[in-house]
């Protein structure tokens, strides 16, 4: 996918951010105020964070499509936008870096673009760069070397099950089927903080996929592993797997799990989706609210397969997000399915392919 990347950046005592979009030798640069625009759109994002816990009505298709196109029209202004009309025909993974943590909150997942619609495009991608400073990506796969996948599990007695051998077996399907001599799975289920340090420990893998629940614990996102001793919830921050996963070549994370990309915006380890790229992980697949069960299957299915294909991360979770608004029906006659945007994609910004060689 050819990147655009779009630095939205603080004014410091201003209730403005410098926009500066950037893709090959064009540069364009706009100043976007921080206004009751802004607001309305984070708002919106909370309005589906409730609707898909239970709490609230779903937007409608029209809500939903004029959300799409009112955070396009807030990105693209002036000269940004003359930048983004001259992008060439083809796939393109719109990178947003932000130091503003307002502009984090926005689920810019939805972002509607006005030749490429309706969506999710498989020809659109939005990713989000976090900041870093002296992390860089790791070589990709070489070819024939092996794609060695940790897959963990935790269904405290506390906590609602979570069925994870459907989830497994998709995994099967269209990972280790499709690439019998160059893809294996190591389950852990019930894991403990025990069983998940000694499987990190003990063997090397470039994927990490947990499978279970996420929660915010004081704004701070946590996993939810089971205790040895109760068998209840054992909470595990986003600083404390990132200190676990730190070093050891993994290549990708992905977190089925809810609110692994939420917390504390203005922190590094606030969210357990930004802990992963500080240590490290070049792209992590993470949930900006609570995901439905049902959402999972289907979306990381895409992406395996996609993966195994030989396509790289960007337009691997492009095919899981269509994958999620073909594959879902609401339970409501005119509610919106909005599953396929809450997950999100982060990752450093030199890196787009994960397996396989750079196009």
């Amino acid at each position: 996918m050819t990147p655009f990347d779009l630095f939205l950046l603080d004014v410091r005592n201003s209730r403005a951010v410098v926009a500066l979009a950037r893709r090959g030798a064009d540069t364009a640069i706009e100043l976007i105020p921080v206004d009751a625009a802004l607001t309305s759109l984070i708002e919106f994002g909370q309005l589906i964070g409730r609707a898909v816990s239970g709490n609230g009505q779903r937007p409608s298709d029209p809500d939903l499509a004029t959300f799409g196109t009112d955070l396009f029209n807030f990105l693209f202004r002036g000269e940004l936008r003359d930048l983004y009309d001259r992008l060439p025909v083809g796939p393109v993974s719109i990178q947003i870096l932000s130091d503003q943590p307002e502009l984090r909150e926005v689920p810019w997942e939805y972002l509607s673009t006005p030749d490429r619609m309706p969506v999710p495009h498989r020809d659109r991608s939005v990713i989000r760069i976090h900041p870093t400073c002296g992390v860089y990506g790791m070589p990709s796969n070489k070819v024939g070397e092996k794609i060695r996948v940790l897959f963990v599990s935790a269904e405290p007695i506390d906590q609602a099950g979570v069925g994870w051998r459907e989830v497994k077996a998709v995994l099967d399907r269209e990972l280790v089927a499709q690439m019998p001599n160059d893809a294996t799975i190591e389950v852990i289920e019930g894991a403990t903080r025990a069983d998940l340090l000694h499987a990190i420990n003990s063997k090397t893998f470039n994927v990490f996929h947990f499978f279970g629940h996420g929660v915010l614990r004081n704004d701070i996102g946590h996993l939810v592993l089971r205790d040895r001793v109760s068998g209840r919830s054992d909470f595990l921050s986003a600083e404390e797997l990132a200190v676990a996963l730190a070093g050891k070549g993994v290549r990708l994370a992905m977190l089925s799990a809810c609110q692994s990309g939420a917390g504390k915006y203005d922190d590094d380890f606030g969210t357990v989706a930004t802990a992963l790229i500080k240590a490290g992980i070049p792209a992590v697949v993470a949930n900006q609210y609570n995901i439905p069960i049902k959402s999972i299957a289907p979306f990381v299915g895409a992406i395996y397969g996609s993966l195994a294909r030989g396509n790289g991360i960007d337009q691997a979770v492009a095919e899981g997000r269509v994958a999620l608004k073909i594959g879902l029906r609401t339970a409501t006659g005119d509610g919106a399915v909005v599953e396929w945007g809450i997950p999100a994609l982060y990752r450093l910004a030199d890196v787009q392919r994960i397996f396989g060689s750079e196009a």
